[in-house]
């Protein structure tokens, strides 16, 4: 009885320190917290702080309203490119803080490129504070305009639809996905526009292309499956997490023009059967790509295999940022506001 009575006791002084250390811990975690908040309430609310402009404020940067065209010049000023490139991406709310992610990736490394986000759904709250982001301008796509199946966002057609829109505006446009993270500026792929017709995408080499597209889709761009297979049995897909297209008249009729086309036609960008999983083709049921099956397939109609021999422009492709591949990524929280907010600031930007 005795032996019990000591057994209890140790036990109960045991359960008593655990508890104190526990809570010794949590009242230092508080208190830590504490500070950090305060530590960021200094930051962001002190009025005597000196503000640090997160983009140009000054009127030293200068575009020109000339005309940048691959087609009808010999080598477009690379400086003057990299200023009319924009960023695009489309997302809902489900990717909405892996696009903010993004979002504060290209705000790091290129702090006055500008980015366009189309609105795929997000909610209102979460809108209004991408409006204020800077940098970042939202858009929303003209659903009456299109077919149906453009509201599915999962088969890439947008791409095609808002494409030759942008280049009229700005001269180059970077496709990216919601999940990548930036390093570096995109500038290091400008160097290599004109040997590639305006037209650098991420390669996938771990997918053959006649893996990943739907036999369907080969006559469509008067190919046929066979042809194709015997010519490039190891030919690898593009990716969509990342696509350049600089302005070129010569690729409007053999590229741009027939995406269009297929973009609005359901049999063309997703066939019957077609599916972005990877499964073992029965019946028409077979893995697709959508969007990037249809250009990868244009890609090897109109220029062969020569753009994919040249490891230096993969391996800068790479360099420029990586893709997650899970959503627990906290850096939704480092994209940025304007310093002063945007509607304090006028255009800095001269048009000569």
């Amino acid at each position: 009885m005795r032996w019990k009575t000591k057994r209890t006791l140790g036990l109960a002084v045991t359960a008593c320190t655990l508890y104190f250390c526990v809570s010794v811990l949590m009242q230092g975690r508080k208190t830590k917290l504490l500070l950090v908040e305060k530590n960021i309430e200094m930051i962001t609310r002190n009025p005597n702080r000196k503000p640090v402009y997160s983009y140009r404020t000054d009127n030293n940067v200068y575009i020109s309203n000339s005309t940048i065209d691959l087609g009808q010049e010999m080598a477009p000023d690379l400086s003057e490119l990299d200023r009319r490139t924009v960023i695009v991406s489309g997302f809902g709310q489900k990717e909405i803080m892996n696009g903010l992610g993004m979002i504060a990736s290209i705000q790091a490394h290129m702090p006055n490129k500008q980015i366009i986000v189309y609105n795929f759904g997000i909610y209102q709250k979460r809108l209004e504070t991408m409006k204020a982001l800077c940098n970042v301008e939202v858009r929303k796509l003209p659903y009456n305009n299109y077919p149906i199946h453009v509201q599915h966002h999962e088969n890439g057609a947008w791409k095609f639809l808002v494409i030759r829109d942008l280049l009229k505006e700005y001269a180059a446009v970077y496709f990216t996905s919601p999940k990548n993270r930036f390093r570096a500026p995109i500038s290091l792929l400008l160097p290599f526009v004109k040997e590639r017709h305006g037209i650098i995408g991420n390669v996938d080499r771990k997918n053959r292309a006649v893996d990943v597209t739907h036999p369907s889709a080969y006559h469509i761009f008067n190919l046929t499956h066979t042809n194709f297979t015997n010519t490039y049995p190891n030919a690898p897909i593009l990716s969509g997490n990342a696509l350049l297209l600089v302005n070129n008249s010569a690729i409007y009729t053999t590229m741009l023009q027939p995406l269009r086309a297929c973009a609005l036609s359901l049999s063309c960008i997703a066939p019957s059967g077609s599916t972005k999983h990877t499964v073992k083709p029965v019946g028409r049921m077979h893995t697709h790509r959508y969007e990037m099956s249809a250009f990868t397939l244009l890609m090897y109609k109109n220029f062969g295999d020569k753009w994919l021999n040249d490891n230096h422009m993969e391996d800068t492709m790479q360099r420029i940022h990586h893709r997650l591949f899970l959503n627990s990524a906290n850096d939704h929280i480092w994209a940025h506001f304007c310093n002063p907010p945007k509607e304090e600031v006028t255009d800095k930007m001269k048009i000569s």
